[in-house]
C-alpha cells in the first residue's frame, strides 16, 4: 500500500489517497518480534512510498515526511557495522538489545544496491541514462 501512494495521488484518486495515507502513517515501525526485516524492501517499499508520496503531493502532508523519517532512521541502524555494509536482515529487537549484527564479507551484488539480481539488471541503464549515456563510466554501465 506505501508503495503505490504516489500512484492514487498520480491518477487523481483523492479520496482513496487520503485513506491510503490515513492507513499507511499508522503503521509502526518500532521494535517487536523476533523476525529479520529485509532493509532492501524497506527502503524502496516503505521509505521511498513515504518520500514519493510526500513529494508529488506538493509536500502537504508532513506526516508521510515524519514516516519517511523514520523509515530512514530505522535503515541507517542497519549500516551501523564495521565496514559500513548494511546488515540486510536486520532484526530490530536484537539492536535494542544491544546484539551486535554484522553485515557479510560478502554479498549479492544488487542487494548492496538493491534486490536479487533482477534489480541489478534495472539499474545498470538507469546509470547509463542518469550519466548521459558519454564518458568512459557511462560506457561500462552500457557494456554490462
Amino acid at each position: 500500500m506505501v508503495y503505490s501512494l504516489d500512484t492514487l495521488w498520480i491518477m487523481d484518486m483523492k479520496d482513496e489517497s487520503a485513506e491510503a495515507v490515513d492507513t499507511a502513517v499508522g503503521i509502526d515501525f518500532g521494535p517487536r518480534g523476533s523476525e529479520d526485516v529485509n532493509m532492501f524492501e524497506t527502503i524502496i517499499q516503505y521509505l521511498g512510498g513515504f518520500i514519493a508520496a510526500y513529494d508529488v503531493s506538493d509536500c502537504k502532508d508532513a506526516r508521510l515526511l515524519q514516516k519517511a523519517s523514520e523509515v530512514g532512521d530505522l535503515a541507517y541502524a542497519s549500516f551501523d557495522t564495521p565496514n559500513r555494509m548494511p546488515v540486510t536482515r536486520w532484526n530490530p529487537q536484537k539492536a535494542v538489545s544491544g546484539q551486535q549484527q554484522l553485515s557479510a564479507e560478502s554479498g549479492i551484488i544488487a542487494e548492496m544496491i538493491g534486490a536479487m539480481s533482477d534489480s541489478a539488471y534495472e539499474y545498470l541503464p538507469k546509470m547509463y541514462q542518469l550519466l548521459g549515456g558519454t564518458g568512459e563510466t557511462a560506457q561500462q554501465y552500457h557494456r554490462m
